[in-house]
């Protein structure tokens, strides 16, 4: 174990748990063609999950970013230890109404293993 991990591995879960906000992580699989109905499905899994919200900073929205899109601090074994792709979507609550957004970019935090993903969503 690294001394990254030793030190910032216990920290992660308690400051998400404690300041989090409740949010479903829909991870997607791999898709199938059914060669009969011409219909891709794509299995999804979902996890009940705490997550940390931040806004992006204003010299972030210069760039490929959108105003309506903000940053999700994940756990990583809360999403059952896979690792957040681009693949994947959150759904949270906003002003009373459930937002679904699509994950557009993951930086992962680690030592010898993930200690938080930073996630950017777009809401759709």
């Amino acid at each position: 174990m690294s001394l990254v991990d030793s030190i910032f591995s216990p920290i992660a879960p308690l400051l998400i748990k404690q300041f989090g906000s409740d949010v479903t992580f829909i991870r997607r699989s791999e898709g199938t063609y059914n060669e009969t109905t011409g219909v891709i499905s794509s299995p999804e899994t979902r996890f009940a999950i705490k997550a940390v919200f931040d806004s992006l900073k204003p010299e972030e929205l210069g760039g490929i970013y959108q105003t309506t899109d903000v940053r999700v601090f994940i756990e990583p074994t809360s999403i059952g230890g896979g690792v957040a792709t681009t693949e994947d979507r959150v759904e949270y609550s906003r002003a009373g109404q459930t937002v679904q957004a699509k994950v557009i970019q993951v930086t992962e935090y680690r030592g010898d293993n993930p200690i938080v993903f930073d996630a950017v969503v777009r809401p759709e």
